[in-house]
């Protein structure tokens, strides 16, 4: 609960970006468990698990947002001269306790007007490192990606050129403009990936230019801004999937007309600089033999070896149900060769190195009450 000197803090709306933040650093078991801490947690862990597993960072609209049961938003008092409001549109954190926001400030007086802020913040000492105004719909705009170690990574876009921006963690100085490869009509998502020593941003990008357009993974190194490798794949891997503190990724995807079995590809950083694959995994699907239950946005932690859904067991909103399940190994050999000779009719002809399932113990952690229950699953390749 924020205190009374507080309420002028332009920070006392992100409460829910902050949560989220730090939800992201959690194990999947240690997030369900924040949903039985209170009402709050248990909002924000359940939304932060729906919206994407246990990976994803989302905007905090509080411009249609109002005060929860324990105050967690605060009111504005717009009568209040020099009063103002903000909502984060990019807010990420370092290992170091260096805090990067990008928000909307809207002041009243002495006329109403709002400006876009970028700044970074170290929470050890608590204070504000640096920061820069720029008009809101500017051209080109500054989206912030991720912060390092020592960088702040920025992406512009200008017509059809994208530029990567990196500014220096304390000062706030510019370090590079890089230009990147032409991705077409649409500024690009990024993935950070990092471990101790490295940090590069990836980015899937659909190159359009050859006769049957291709799916690529480009890889740019965040010391220098330059693409340091693009590796081609299939179109089906749809799905980026990173693990903090390691320099490696998960591509994610599945045949539509094999909705129950899902292709787990690994990258890892080699000595030599480049990202090698360095497994092919298959994780299939369980048929749910209850009538009355269904699982939906399931989400795979591949690097922890542990799968997220949520179940609803009466297609209602109030009895939505978290669940964190353990991968196992597919041993039925009969199972496998049968979704090995599917996935040789969709021309999938790869080795599989490990073959996984969630036909294990099944955590359901609901409100005020935690079990543990075995299920049995059936599997249709």
């Amino acid at each position: 609960m924020p205190s009374e000197e507080g309420l002028s803090d332009p920070f006392k709306l992100l409460g829910f970006d902050c949560a989220n933040m730090i939800l992201s650093y959690l194990t999947p078991t240690e997030v369900v468990r924040c949903s039985l801490v209170n009402d709050a947690l248990r909002q924000w862990s359940h939304l932060f698990m729906s919206v994407d597993g246990l990976r994803q960072s989302f905007r905090h609209y509080t411009e249609t947002s109002s005060p929860d049961n324990n105050n967690t938003l605060l009111p504005v008092e717009y009568s209040t001269p020099a009063s103002y409001r903000a909502f984060a549109r990019r807010i990420d954190l370092n290992a170091d306790g260096y805090l990067v926001v990008q928000y909307v400030l809207k002041q009243t007086s002495p006329v109403m007007s709002q400006f876009i802020r970028d700044a970074v913040f170290h929470l050890e000492e608590g204070k504000e490192m640096w920061h820069r105004d720029h008009e809101v719909n500017g051209s080109p705009e500054l989206d912030p990606l991720y912060i390092g170690k020592n960088r702040v990574y920025y992406v512009t876009r200008f017509a059809t050129e994208t530029k990567l921006v990196a500014y220096d963690v304390k000062t706030g100085e510019q370090l590079y403009q890089s230009g990147l490869p032409e991705v077409g009509p649409f500024t690009p998502q990024f993935h950070f990936i990092f471990d101790r020593e490295n940090e590069y941003l990836a980015s899937r990008v659909v190159d359009y230019k050859s006769f049957r357009p291709s799916l690529c993974i480009i890889l740019i190194g965040g010391a220098n801004g330059q693409v340091a490798q693009m590796i081609e794949v299939q179109r089906g891997l749809s799905e980026f999937r990173g693990m903090l503190d390691s320099a490696a990724f998960t591509l994610r995807g599945c045949y539509r007309e094999l909705p129950s079995i899902q292709l787990l590809i690994k990258y890892k950083l080699q000595p030599n600089g480049l990202f090698t694959r360095v497994s092919i995994d298959v994780l299939a699907l369980p048929e749910d033999e209850s009538e009355d239950s269904n699982y939906y946005s399931l989400t795979v932690d591949t690097f922890r070896l542990l799968g997220f859904a949520i179940i609803d067991t009466e297609f209602s909103d109030s009895l939505i149900r978290p669940l964190v399940l353990n991968l196992e190994e597919l041993s039925d050999t009969s199972i496998r060769n049968g979704i090995e000779k599917a996935l040789s009719e969709e021309g999938f002809h790869e080795e599989i190195g490990n073959w996984f399932t969630v036909a294990g113990q099944v955590y359901n952690f609901a409100i005020g009450n935690c079990w543990v229950k075995t299920k049995e699953s059936v599997y249709n390749a």
